[in-house]
């Protein structure tokens, strides 16, 4: 079974899949999110990504854990799992992490974008 599973990842070329992908659900997400207060950083290797979530532009501090929570709720309700970081370092539990699967398309890698980029400013303007 392992073996037909190595076999279906290189037939498939799902790793240089995950490079393409990412590079593009990077550089989407850190466009779309450019200009909305609450999205930091945006990193990410391969489909792995990551949005620091903060309080403002002005304010780099993490925002509160409701926040992280009605985001991560929001997208949810819109079939999307996102998950959170864990208190690695105390209070600093504001990095929404995407993983989408290796099969992913350029259309539902842009469907994700917009829908991250909704919940985040519909969670800040008390829309959701």
């Amino acid at each position: 079974m392992a073996f037909a599973n190595i076999q279906l990842i290189e037939n498939e070329q799902l790793v240089s899949r995950s490079h393409r992908m990412g590079a593009l659900f990077l550089g989407k997400l850190k466009e779309a999110l450019q200009d909305v207060g609450w999205a930091g950083d945006v990193r990410g290797k391969g489909l792995l990504v990551g949005v620091e979530l903060i309080q403002d532009s002005s304010n780099a501090a993490p925002v509160a854990d409701s926040f992280m929570r009605s985001v991560a709720k929001y997208l949810l309700n819109r079939g999307i799992i996102a998950g959170k970081a864990t208190d690695v370092e105390a209070n600093h539990n504001n990095i929404l992490m995407f993983a989408p699967p290796l099969v992913i398309t350029e259309s539902q890698v842009s469907q994700l974008v917009n829908a991250v980029t909704d919940a985040i400013i519909d969670v800040g303007t008390g829309g959701a």
